[in-house]
């Protein structure tokens, strides 16, 4: 689980902190993956790239530096993934299974594309990754009846008053709870990345 500090998960990688690199690859691993799959490759071909932008992102992260940019880390991945895909199509290992050619290309072209679609559905799948990362590792700390609750409030689907009954509390102490979870979501997301 994540600390409480606000060291974050990519300083503490460079550390070689125990667990660091396994936060780091439950976040975005299955991410990447996806994407991958997305643009047409075969599951081994996603599966031997994916480690391949491990394999490189574990070499070059102390070498990243955000310098204050917003969402810098994720737009430095974006160009390790790209740059890994394209090298890994020019070495001709994509099995004949894939579609590969302009399919895969093109799914290149558009995630480098800071202003296609694919790159609005990386950004989109981030957040949802990183959201799903810190409702996992928050919601352990709480009741599940009670971090469903919250989770059903935030997204709408039930009212304070729907959610008061179900628990048996007054609607005072759900948004109590709701307030509870969100300052430790804002805790656990400081360490987690930019």
């Amino acid at each position: 689980m994540l600390d409480k500090t606000r060291t974050s998960l990519l300083l503490r990688a460079c550390q070689e902190e125990a667990g660091a690199w396994e936060e780091l690859a439950a976040v975005y691993r299955d991410w990447i993956h996806s994407l991958f799959l997305r643009c047409h490759l075969a599951r081994q071909d996603a599966d031997d790239l994916v480690q391949d932008v491990w394999t490189r992102l574990f070499k070059n992260l102390p070498k990243f530096k955000p310098d204050g940019q917003e969402c810098a880390f994720r737009k430095w991945l974006r160009t390790i993934v790209v740059n890994r895909a394209r090298e890994f199509w020019r070495a001709g290992k994509c099995r004949p299974q894939a579609k590969g050619g302009s399919d895969f290309q093109f799914g290149l072209e558009q995630i480098e594309d800071s202003a296609s679609q694919l790159t609005a559905l990386w950004e989109k799948e981030h957040n949802k990754a990183v959201l799903t990362r810190l409702l996992a590792v928050v919601g352990k700390e709480f009741a599940p009846d009670r971090m469903n609750a919250v989770c059903r409030l935030m997204s709408e689907q039930a009212s304070a008053t729907e959610i008061a009954a179900e628990l048996k509390c007054s609607v005072g102490a759900v948004y109590a709870l709701k307030s509870r979870v969100l300052k430790r979501l804002r805790e656990v997301a400081e360490g987690l990345l930019d």
